[in-house]
């Protein structure tokens, strides 16, 4: 199957999307579930098909068009009138204003550097009309929406899995126009969302075993050492915040209290299983990644036969860019990296898989100070609100998990983390609908940029 046709069928698939997504804005928030779908159902009987020409079209992924079509949907239903700019836009629209700079003084290659430049808009946009659109609706209906996704990703997952053990393809990937690297990393921040379900108490403490039991065995079966470690991250972020929030406030949360329960089982699961001949791969990839950074802290080389050699050079290769480009960077996009990296007279022209250093040595020092602080600001927005509480911290945890599993991939321009984090950020701006129970503030944990700081709010007893 040709680019052309399977581009197609996707644009064709996307309209359809589309047109659920501007029925209502509860459709619209929903058609992101439906974008991961259509990622693996109509491609169910395929392995992995590669992320090069074949997947994409005028340079764009296929697997993304989807997520277009209901970043689009959203657009429809937000409200416009009533617009309001906050720093995180500011900031924002600031590093926008330095991308198009350093592309008309550095003379970037355009059609290289417009690609991304859109991506970055367009997912700008998808977080603050995500958060719009979340902030207008009830607790309860955003709490359904998130449900609906996190049981869509578990059957995908299943799909993954299936077709790992029938032989249809060489791992779980289930999004076969995605690498396995970027699937893990989807399953991996989308894993707390099962506790943010617990915690609003829409699913019993088996079904939080059953679905970390699914996320589990899909992720350890990519064979991907990120979204492992990704996800064991992001539990024991929760695990330790949650304690310590209980301790200190001297009240335990019933639902914090019950997904500690639940992460200890399914961290001795996850054990078990690495332990089975079944992860024998996955076991072998950690071996080698302690292997070569052993050998990284002695300064000696790394055996040439390893994969991780390559990931070293890279990595060589990308501290020579930004030495080189320290200041203002090389521009944005591959091909401008690519470009500096022919210059310095490099064989391999390949980005060295990491967020921080790739960035770096494309946006400059300047550059890079601006995303940083807006990536910042969006993690104080996760404590909005002054009854948020323990029911932010599944999403703190998302955050952080995917700011780690930054230092092993360049998944920052994903349309879903962006529509996951307007979700968070919109979640913590909603007003409580009447609810006839009582719900206590267990504060916040690590609230801040970027710092680690323990901020326990006083606790608060009423009817909402």
């Amino acid at each position: 199957m040709t680019s052309t046709t399977l581009g197609a069928i996707y644009c064709v698939l996307s309209a359809g999307l589309f047109v659920y997504a501007i029925q209502s804005a509860t459709c619209a928030l929903r058609s992101f579930a439906y974008a991961v779908i259509l990622n693996t159902l109509p491609l169910v009987a395929f392995g992995y098909l590669g992320n090069n020409e074949e997947t994409r079209v005028a340079g764009v992924p296929i697997a993304y068009i989807p997520f277009c079509a209901s970043v689009l949907g959203i657009a429809f239903r937000t409200d416009w009138i009533d617009f309001r700019v906050g720093r995180l836009d500011v900031v924002g629209a600031a590093l926008l204003a330095f991308m198009l700079l350093q592309a008309v003084f550095l003379q970037s290659r355009f059609f290289g550097f417009l690609p991304y430049y859109l991506m970055w808009i367009l997912n700008f946009a998808t977080l603050h009309m995500t958060t719009r659109v979340v902030s207008g609706l009830s607790r309860e209906q955003v709490s359904r929406i998130v449900h609906h996704f996190v049981i869509s990703l578990a059957i995908c997952c299943l799909v993954g899995i299936v077709k790992y053990f029938t032989g249809i393809a060489r791992d779980a990937n289930f999004m076969p126009m995605m690498n396995r690297n970027g699937t893990a990393f989807v399953i991996a921040i989308c894993t707390p969302l099962i506790l943010f379900l617990r915690e609003q108490r829409l699913i019993t403490i088996s079904r939080v075993v059953v679905l970390y039991a699914v996320y589990a065995i899909c992720i350890v079966f990519t064979f991907s050492r990120m979204g492992i470690i990704g996800f064991v991250f992001s539990t024991g972020f929760y695990f330790i915040a949650s304690f310590l929030a209980d301790f200190v406030s001297g009240n335990s949360s019933r639902s914090a209290s019950s997904n500690r329960y639940a992460i200890v089982v399914m961290c001795l699961f996850v054990s078990l299983l690495m332990l089975t001949p079944l992860a024998e791969t996955t076991r072998g990839r950690f071996i080698t990644t302690v292997h070569t950074i052993s050998r990284v802290m002695e300064h000696a080389e790394v055996d040439s036969r390893l994969a991780d050699s390559k990931r070293r050079r890279l990595l060589d290769q990308g501290m020579d860019v930004v030495r080189t480009h320290f200041w203002f960077g090389t521009g944005v996009g591959v091909e401008c990296y690519q470009g500096a990296l022919a210059d310095l007279g490099c064989v391999e022209l390949v980005k060295p898989h990491n967020f921080y250093l790739s960035y770096l040595g494309e946006l400059g020092i300047v550059g890079f100070s601006i995303l940083i602080v807006y990536l910042g600001l969006l993690y104080r927005q996760l404590s909005a609100g002054a009854d948020s509480g323990i029911a932010m911290l599944s999403f703190r945890s998302m955050f952080l998990a995917a700011i780690l599993m930054f230092t092993m991939n360049e998944h920052v321009t994903m349309p879903l983390l962006w529509f996951l984090w307007g979700i968070a950020v919109g979640f913590g701006r909603v007003r409580h609908a009447a609810r006839a129970h009582v719900q206590r503030d267990a504060g916040s944990i690590f609230n801040g940029s970027g710092v680690c700081v323990l901020s326990v709010l006083p606790k608060q007893r009423g009817v909402l």
